[in-house]
């Protein structure tokens, strides 16, 4: 026969027996005598989960902080735990952390205390610093970004890990970090691409091709800069033509060879119609057009003359 308890032990366990019970005052028969979230055992007892509200009278749900024996007496809150050491407390499970907003548990983020790893485990690509003070951080070929989005500068693998910025791609050289495509350049204000215009920098007459009529200058400082027979319009920052005699040209001809009926003059080194044509600003049309030209301007403005005079 085993060692007999003292009474007063006896006592003192049977009294932490019917207090961690959580009992109501009510004596009840079966389960339709007791309140929301208890059952009947001889008197009305709280639910697992539950405790007695401050009146006594009824059952409402543990939170973090209340007393526990095991997980289950707090499992009414999402992702926690019965804490395994003295005071025994609902405590939120190690990924996450107590939101008393609304007596929550949610998942740890960047910047929040760890003892491990698995304390990080709900943001991806994170770890738990090693030296004091010691919280989540990003894994060492990460960084923190602070919200869904992509932006230039990030780092990436492909293409399509940059997509949610336009006219952007991935660096193919370490280290690979989200960029914009050639024609393309970094615009801070609202980190977008957008398109290469004159002056800005190229590597290729493919980086300037969003400006018609454009090439990139072979000499350094490589810029994007109208093709010869244009000029820039500050305007709109468009490369238009350039009138035929304002286009620069060599002695041999150099400069005027894709204007039709056009040559290089010597004495100015600028192009200039041949004989027999006239310059119509970046082109040069033959005498005969020029007249049949200027003649039909004539007639219409003599019609336009005469019917004015009839209305007068």
């Amino acid at each position: 026969m085993g060692p007999i308890l003292p009474v007063s032990v006896l006592i003192v366990s049977v009294a932490f027996l019917h207090f961690s019970k959580a009992e109501l005052p009510t004596a009840c028969n079966n389960k339709g005598d007791c309140p929301v979230n208890s059952n009947c055992n001889t008197d009305c007892v709280c639910d697992v989960g539950y405790k007695l509200n401050t009146g006594k009278d009824g059952c409402i749900q543990k939170v973090i902080g209340d007393t526990c024996t095991a997980d289950t007496d707090c499992k009414v809150v999402d992702n926690s735990k019965c804490k395994t050491e003295e005071t025994r407390t609902c405590i939120c499970a190690d990924a996450y952390k107590h939101q008393e907003s609304d007596d929550t548990c949610i998942a740890k983020v960047i910047g929040d205390t760890c003892t491990a790893d698995t304390d990080c485990k709900e943001v991806d690509n994170s770890k738990c610093k090693t030296d004091a003070p010691r919280t989540c951080i990003c894994a060492d070929t990460y960084k923190h970004q602070q919200s869904d989005d992509t932006f230039i500068g990030d780092t990436c693998t492909e293409n399509t890990d940059c997509k949610e910025v336009d006219n952007s791609k991935c660096k193919t050289d370490a280290p690979r970090t989200c960029i914009c495509a050639d024609t393309y350049k970094h615009q801070q204000s609202d980190d977008t691409c957008i398109a290469k215009v004159i002056g800005n920098t190229c590597a290729a007459d493919t980086d300037c091709e969003a400006v018609d009529n454009s090439l990139c200058k072979t000499d350094a400082p490589r810029t994007c800069v109208c093709a010869d027979a244009y000029e820039h319009q500050e305007s709109d920052d468009t490369c238009i033509a350039k009138a035929v005699n304002e286009i620069q040209c060599t002695a041999d001809g150099g400069g005027c060879e894709k204007i039709e009926n056009a040559l290089c003059d010597a004495e100015s080194e600028k192009c200039q119609c041949s004989p027999n044509f006239v310059m119509n600003v970046n082109t040069c049309e033959s005498n005969i057009a020029a007249s049949i030209r200027i003649g039909v301007t004539t007639v219409v403005l003599s019609v336009f003359a005469a019917i004015w005079t009839m209305f007068r």
